[in-house]
């Protein structure tokens, strides 16, 4: 009966423990997928900067 009682314990223990190592790597991966975003944005202002760019040498050229 004991046992059986540790053995209910440990397995919560193990389960909270897994939980909160669950929670820090989904925490870890919307910090990621922010830190993405936000380099996506970046990458697609320079995109339109270097496409305004070569509109604006390509009106230079034709004239």
């Amino acid at each position: 009966m004991q046992q059986v009682a540790l053995s209910e314990a440990g397995s919560a223990e193990d389960s909270v423990e897994k939980q909160h190592r669950l929670e820090e790597e989904l925490s870890e991966a919307r910090t990621r997928e922010l830190d993405l975003q936000h380099l996506i944005g970046e990458f697609d202002a320079q995109k339109a900067r270097l496409l305004a760019s070569k509109e604006e040498a390509e009106k230079r050229v034709c004239f």
